[in-house]
């Protein structure tokens, strides 16, 4: 494929960015690549990378020095520390970095809350507690059909 910047050498690197949903594709040289300033990552990509981003360098960034770099008051952990092990330095790394970490995780799950998994054996102690809790319900406002159904439902499952 032919670079579509200067449709003159062969395209090796490929660009793919979603804005608004709409999905745009570009495919480029690497001499053109850095001469619009794209980042061409490494073959394998560190999770820093991934959670701080990759794809155009951020001027302001490259000039920044280490002292004007935001740091975690606890462990002094930097952004550019994470993006060299991956790892944060501390619990509170996630409160200091929030603003980066955010939009990056928000794309990679569906919420900011960890729901889990719920074992197998523990789904029946769950549904048996919310069937109990009904049935309560249903006693108190003197619905005797629904706690009868409820109570021939709580059996079943105890069985």
């Amino acid at each position: 494929m032919i670079c579509e910047l200067c449709n003159l050498k062969e395209a090796t690197v490929y660009l793919k960015q979603f804005i608004n949903g709409i999905e745009k594709e570009l495919f480029v040289c690497e001499e053109c690549s850095g001469q619009h300033e794209f980042e061409v990552p490494s073959a394998i990509m560190g999770m820093a990378d991934f959670l701080f981003g990759v794809g155009v360098k951020n001027k302001s960034q490259s000039s920044a020095s280490a002292k004007d770099e935001k740091s975690c008051p606890k462990c002094h952990m930097r952004k550019s520390d994470f993006n060299k092990s991956s790892r944060m330095g501390c619990e509170h790394c996630y409160e200091v970095f929030e603003s980066e970490l955010q939009p990056m995780l928000a794309m990679v799950h569906k919420g900011f809350e960890h729901k889990g998994k719920v074992p197998v054996c523990e789904k029946a102690a769950i549904g048996l507690a919310r069937l109990e809790q009904d049935l309560n319900a249903a006693i108190e406002v003197q619905d005797f059909e629904k706690a009868a159904v409820l109570r021939d439902n709580i059996a079943a499952i105890k069985k």
